[in-house]
C-alpha cells in the first residue's frame, strides 16, 4: 500500500482538453500526487513526459464513452481495489489546471480531517470562474450546494470512503443530466464531512463561452430537458420540496421574460423546460 498527499480522479473523452491538466502538473515539486485517469472512447495517452518522483499515474481504458458519474466511479473502484490511500481526494475536470502555488501551499494550508471548497479562476487570469462568497475559514453548510463543482471540492480521505460513489442516474450523459456534484456534496455532509472555505488554495478553468449561441434549437431543447429533470430529481432525492417549486417557477418566469424581450426562440426553450420540470415533479410525486 502506498500513501499519497493528494489523489486526483479525472476522466476525459478528448486528448486536447486533458493536456490542460497534464501540463499544469509539471509544476508539482512538492506533493506526492496520484492521478487516476479514466480514458474513454478507446483513447490512448502517453503520460511518460509527466510522470516523475512526485506525480504517479494510472490510466483506466474504456472502449466506449460513459456518463461522467459512471466514469468517475470506475476511478473510485480502482482506488479501492488497489488499496490506494491519500490525505485528500479531488475530482478535477480534464481541462482544469493548477499553478505552482497550489502544490507548494497545499500541505501547509489544508488541515487533516477537514473538507474544503475552493475558488476557481478563469485560466490565465484572476477573474473568477466560480467564487465562494464567504470569509476565509468560514464553515460551509448544505446551503452552498449551488457553489459546488467537482473541481472545487477537496475531500478528506475518510469522507471520500464514507460517501461512496457518484449517483449514476445523474450528470452529463446520464438519465438525468445535472446535479451529480451537488448530490455528492450533500452526501459528503451526511457522511460527516466538515467543510471550510479556503482562499489560498484554488484552481483554474477555461473561460466560459456562450454555449447556447453554439447550440442548435434541438440541442438546446435536449439540454434544458435533461438539466431540468436532473435538478428536480436532485431536489426530490434530498427532500428539498420548496426548491422544486422555485425551479419550476424559474423556468416559467424565464419564458415570460424572454417573451417580453421578443426572444421567441429562448422563450419557447424555457417553456419547454417548464413543461418537463412540471412533468418530472408529477411523476416523482406519484412514485413516492
Amino acid at each position: 500500500m502506498k500513501h499519497y498527499d493528494l489523489l486526483f480522479i479525472s476522466t476525459f473523452i478528448n486528448l486536447d482538453t486533458i493536456e490542460f491538466l497534464l501540463r499544469s502538473l509539471a509544476g508539482n515539486r512538492s506533493l506526492k500526487l496520484k492521478i487516476i485517469l479514466v480514458a474513454q472512447n478507446n483513447l490512448a495517452i502517453d503520460i511518460k513526459a509527466y510522470q516523475n518522483e512526485y506525480n504517479s499515474f494510472s490510466v483506466i481504458s474504456c472502449q466506449t464513452q460513459l456518463s461522467l458519474s459512471k466514469a468517475r466511479n470506475l476511478g473510485i473502484d480502482y482506488v479501492l481495489s488497489n488499496d490506494i490511500t491519500a490525505d485528500c481526494v479531488m475530482f478535477p475536470d480534464d481541462d482544469s489546471s493548477f499553478d505552482q502555488d497550489f502544490f507548494e501551499n497545499f500541505r501547509s494550508q489544508i488541515l487533516p480531517g477537514y473538507c474544503y471548497l475552493t475558488d476557481v479562476y478563469e485560466a490565465g487570469s484572476k477573474n473568477y470562474f466560480k467564487h465562494i462568497v464567504v470569509k476565509q475559514g468560514q464553515d460551509i453548510d448544505r446551503s452552498f450546494y449551488t457553489s459546488v463543482g467537482s473541481v472545487n471540492m477537496i475531500l478528506s480521505y475518510d469522507i471520500f470512503l464514507k460517501t461512496g460513489k457518484f449517483d449514476e442516474l445523474m450528470g452529463v450523459g446520464a438519465k438525468y443530466g445535472a446535479a451529480e456534484d451537488a448530490d455528492y456534496f450533500l452526501r459528503t455532509l451526511m457522511s460527516g464531512g466538515q467543510y471550510r472555505y479556503i482562499e489560498s488554495i484554488y484552481s483554474f478553468h477555461p473561460a466560459p463561452q456562450d454555449r447556447y449561441k453554439k447550440m442548435t434549437y434541438k440541442q438546446m431543447l435536449k439540454r434544458f430537458k435533461s438539466y431540468g429533470q436532473g435538478v428536480i430529481y436532485f431536489f426530490f432525492k434530498h427532500k428539498m420540496y420548496f426548491d422544486v417549486f422555485k425551479s419550476i417557477c424559474r423556468a416559467f418566469g424565464g419564458s415570460i421574460l424572454k417573451l417580453g424581450h421578443l426572444d421567441f426562440k429562448m422563450s419557447s426553450v424555457y417553456m419547454y423546460a417548464f413543461y418537463h420540470r412540471l412533468k418530472m415533479t408529477i411523476r416523482l410525486i406519484i412514485c413516492e
